[in-house]
């Protein structure tokens, strides 16, 4: 079973897989190499596979840069991302998370983007922080999708976080036939199983909290959304139409039964 606050997840679009993770990766390994003492003057990233062929439209370079330089996917500034990313790339300069040090850093030479796929899943990324000796501590991450990810030697050795949570839960299940088997014996709505499973995860009153933050940035994107002008971020040059949209079904409220 996965909690519900691990598929409801607030973080910086627009993918779980391709820029959230990304971003805990690059953030794990800086506080990996801290931790182990290992002070860099050069940190070089490979993106590969689908990280590759889809990461500069995903914006996944700017999630690892974010990451080392100790950002967070829940709680990184996003209006004051651009200039951020802009200022790595003008002074080619990086200061790092967990560090009281700032290394150099070409965004050309040192995100590289390579379409192989690494052996065990297709978004893969090698992070390799180089010191003054020429010494290498080097980690290879998988991104595997909703915001979760792993080092390439823990990729077979999932499960432990389900394996916690039922010795915990009152009904356990793997499969969504084995929740409606619960529902049924139960007596319980789906909701109100799910609901009790994640009361004994987490206690009601931090998931009552956990939930009200959730809905809040969530009507806070919507909000964002429909007030926005202009072109969405990329090289497509998409329009926003949202704010259209929401003007257009205003100026028609009183005469339309649409749900919107």
């Amino acid at each position: 079973m996965i909690s519900v606050l691990d598929i409801f997840k607030i973080g910086v679009g627009p993918s779980s897989s391709h820029t959230v993770g990304p971003m805990l990766i690059a953030g794990s390994f800086i506080k990996e190499i801290s931790e182990k003492k290992f002070l860099p003057v050069r940190i070089a990233v490979d993106l590969h596979g689908s990280l590759a062929l889809t990461g500069k439209g995903h914006g996944t370079d700017r999630a690892v840069v974010l990451g080392l330089a100790g950002s967070e996917p829940e709680t990184v500034d996003i209006d004051a991302m651009p200039s951020f990313i802009e200022g790595v790339k003008k002074t080619k300069s990086l200061k790092l998370g967990y560090f009281n040090l700032e290394i150099g850093f070409d965004w050309e030479k040192d995100i590289l983007f390579l379409p192989d796929n690494l052996p065990l899943h297709e978004n893969g990324m090698i992070l390799s922080a180089y010191d003054s000796t020429g010494s290498v501590f080097s980690s290879t991450y998988y991104s595997t999708g909703g915001g979760f990810f792993c080092k390439a030697e823990d990729f077979n050795s999932g499960g432990v976080k389900s394996a916690d949570a039922e010795k915990l839960i009152p009904y356990p299940y793997d499969t969504a036939d084995g929740l409606i088997a619960a529902c049924h014996e139960t007596g319980l709505s789906l909701s109100g199983l799910v609901l009790r499973n994640e009361i004994a995860l987490h206690g009601r009153e931090y998931l009552t909290e956990r939930f009200a933050k959730i809905w809040k940035v969530m009507r806070e994107g919507m909000e964002r959304g429909t007030a926005s002008e202009g072109l969405l971020p990329g090289q497509l040059r998409v329009p926003r139409r949202a704010i259209g949209l929401k003007r257009r079904l205003k100026s028609i409220n009183a005469l339309s039964h649409d749900p919107m």
